[in-house]
């Protein structure tokens, strides 16, 4: 019997963040993905790349805000799952050391 869900992929991401002082820094994350479905029931590969953007500012008291945007493309032999997204969402993080 098929596994529907068996397939081999790669995937690699990564992140950096740059510092600019002031409670300024900027966070990119690239990142991309390839997928072989084996028992899918038509031929399917799909590959995705897509980026993360982040600037943040650092209030202090372990307060920080996060305005994050996305942007996706992925390409695949089946035209269903072939597009891009777009995205943005903002963040408001606090986080304390105990």
């Amino acid at each position: 019997s098929p596994h529907f869900y068996a397939r081999n992929f790669g995937e690699i991401e990564v992140e950096a963040v740059q510092p600019f002082g002031g409670g300024f820094a900027l966070m990119v994350a690239p990142r991309f993905v390839y997928e072989d479905f084996d028992d899918y029931t038509r031929d399917r590969e799909d590959i995705v790349a897509s980026v993360r953007i982040a600037p943040m500012y650092n209030f202090g008291g372990g307060l920080t805000f996060i305005l994050e945007g996305q942007a996706v493309v992925a390409f695949s032999t089946l035209s269903n799952k072939t597009g891009e997204t777009w995205s943005v969402t903002p963040v408001l993080r606090f986080q304390r050391a105990l």
